[in-house]
């Protein structure tokens, strides 16, 4: 009985070395099929997620004052913002994350933008290519800084007069550079942000004003990623 119960142990442990060797084998197989498949991911993955779409939203602007005329300020414009933007981000959180939801990103811009001020009441149109670089530090958060040149379409009245000064707005400077800053949050192509803009160009030789925006913006853009039929490869432009 003894030599029996010692054959059926020693049977019972080479069934559970068997078992365990069968079950380790397949977590190794299940583990280098992920690992493969991931290497296959990374080497699919393109190296930026490009997105381009409209922008727009509400402006509040005022001009600043030239000290040699009046130590008044304007009032605040309300107005509107216009356009198209395009988005690229790139940089890679950690090896496994994707570039849809990198660190950095860059957003080109071409608006229509109204500016100005009340009190006295002066609009200007603008043209306007913001440059934006923004940074994430949250998956969807960003904040951003970047130069924005603009081109003056047109300005009313043609006088206006402050105090015993009338001045002639026919000859305002057609250029500005500006300079924004802001924050916003996006998700799957949706956007909202908010964003000053600050111009450092005179409106005219003997004209000090400059330009001050205020833009609460949405936007919704559309990613640019092709799907190829025959092997399902996401490939970015």
């Amino acid at each position: 009985m003894n030599v029996i119960t010692q054959i059926i142990k020693l049977n019972n442990m080479r069934i559970k070395l068997l078992l365990i060797t069968a079950f380790s084998a397949l977590c190794l197989n299940a583990m280098a099929q992920q690992e493969f498949f991931f290497e296959d991911m990374k080497q699919n993955e393109p190296k930026v997620a490009a997105r381009i779409g409209f922008v727009g939203g509400f402006n509040l602007s005022t001009l600043t004052w030239d000290p040699n005329i009046s130590s008044d300020t304007f009032g605040m414009r309300p107005g509107f913002n216009a356009g198209v933007a395009a988005n690229i981000r790139f940089c890679k959180r950690n090896e496994r994350s994707s570039v849809k939801t990198g660190l950095l990103a860059f957003q080109p811009e071409i608006r229509y933008a109204t500016m100005g001020g009340n009190n006295p009441s002066i609009g200007t149109g603008y043209l306007m290519v913001p440059v934006m670089f923004q940074v994430y530090p949250l998956k969807n958060l960003y904040v951003e800084v970047g130069p924005e040149f603009a081109l003056n379409l047109s300005h009313t009245p043609n006088n206006v007069a402050i105090g015993n000064y009338q001045l002639n707005l026919t000859n305002l400077k057609a250029n500005d550079i500006m300079l924004g800053a802001g924050l916003g949050y996006a998700v799957n192509g949706f956007s909202v942000g908010v964003r000053y803009n600050h111009g450092f160009s005179d409106m005219a030789e003997n004209l000090g004003w400059n330009n001050s925006v205020i833009q609460i913006n949405l936007g919704y853009a559309f990613s640019l990623a092709k799907r190829k039929a025959s092997k399902d490869i996401i490939l970015d432009l």
